[in-house]
């Protein structure tokens, strides 16, 4: 039930600061009239369950008892799923693809949106940089160091 309402809380606020602070319509953040295929609601729910269900078959562990009687564990169960694997997921897609995204695009051209993409790929690899990156870094330092 959290995750209902976590998700229809979040479609509200960002309707609501679409239309009144932005005033655009919402159909342009990728909102439009909410309706849900029953195959991706079937999905939404078997995945998470098959993932933790492999975990169960797949790995080693000790199985160590809860003590929750059957309808307790069915609304853990059902709330971690609703609320991490369908709720966790709207929320992040209405939010950043939804309104930051296609409000960065609409403020700046789409050469200017590619730029600061770059730039925020620069600036996270350089706080975090991954393995390939300091390669190609540390192999452009040697031969700036070894031709100079």
């Amino acid at each position: 039930m959290a995750g209902i309402f976590y998700v229809g809380l979040t479609y509200v606020i960002l309707k609501i600061y679409i239309e009144k602070v932005i005033r655009l319509p919402v159909s342009d953040f990728g909102m439009p009239v909410f309706h849900i295929k029953r195959k991706w609601i079937l999905i939404a729910i078997l995945l998470p369950l098959l993932v933790k269900g492999s975990y169960l078959l797949f790995f080693q562990g000790a199985y160590v008892s809860s003590h929750m009687n059957g309808k307790q564990i069915f609304r853990t169960l059902s709330a971690g799923i609703m609320f991490t694997g369908i709720a966790a997921g709207f929320v992040e897609e209405m939010v950043f693809r939804g309104v930051i995204l296609n409000l960065l695009r609409k403020k700046w051209n789409r050469l200017s949106f590619h730029r600061c993409c770059l730039a925020w790929f620069i600036f996270w690899e350089w706080i975090f940089p991954s393995e390939a990156v300091c390669r190609f870094l540390l192999q452009a330092r040697w031969r700036e160091l070894c031709f100079q």
